[in-house]
């Protein structure tokens, strides 16, 4: 009787593990900064199990919903769309781990929490995987001032890509063009037609950010 008890118990031990501990591949670059969706999934972006297109789905993060007040947002978003926010925390083979998702209009203390009912549903909140290209965001402020170019290689002393400005002031508070992959607190991305790496992105989405957004 007691070995069957102490089977019992072990099994449980191991059901009730987090699945995110389960399922975290050992050949994952470990990231920290955050981001936002920009997936136009009327349904919203999915959220799976793995990094995998035929993993399993975890969760939907709510759309992109238009800025509703002009008064209301003395400051507005980018594209003029508020969009749902998540921290980033992984990245393998053209997917990002996520977590801690949600919408502004779902934001305790965003001034926007009476609009929840706009949304029509609530992000998924726990961790999980997002392909690339649907996550986007601002570069942060750490690399101030370095502007009109970025670096190579995610280090501070890699040689730097100069960048056809136009007479735009690409740098912190630019809105990355493309989201590819992370490192630590560096982000691959793509500014005025150039692939490089910028030291921070992050999820304000208005202003300037710093490299660790919370």
């Amino acid at each position: 009787m007691r070995l069957s008890f102490l089977t019992g118990f072990a099994v449980c031990l191991i059901l009730t593990q987090p699945a995110a501990a389960q399922s975290q591949p050992a050949d994952m670059a470990a990231c920290d900064m955050t981001g936002w969706s920009i997936s136009r999934n009327p349904k919203g972006m999915e959220v799976r199990a793995g990094p995998d297109g035929k993993a399993k789905i975890l969760g939907r993060l709510a759309p992109a919903k238009r800025a509703q007040m002009p008064e209301d947002e003395e400051f507005p978003p980018f594209e003029n769309l508020w969009r749902t926010q998540f921290q980033i925390t992984g990245y393998k083979d053209g997917w990002f781990q996520i977590g801690n998702a949600a919408h502004p209009y779902e934001k305790t203390g965003s001034g926007y929490e009476h609009r929840r009912r706009l949304l029509g549903m609530k992000s998924y909140a726990g961790r999980g995987w997002v392909r690339a290209e649907t996550v986007g965001g601002m570069l942060s402020n750490r690399a101030r001032p370095e502007y009109g170019a970025i670096w190579q290689e995610p280090r501070a002393g890699a040689p730097k890509l100069p960048l056809k400005t136009d007479g735009r002031p690409w740098g912190e508070g630019s809105y990355a063009e493309r989201v590819f992959a992370c490192q630590g607190e560096w982000v691959e991305v793509q500014i005025a037609g150039v692939r490089g790496w910028w030291p921070g992105l992050c999820s304000a989405e208005s202003g300037t950010c710093a490299a660790r957004p919370r």
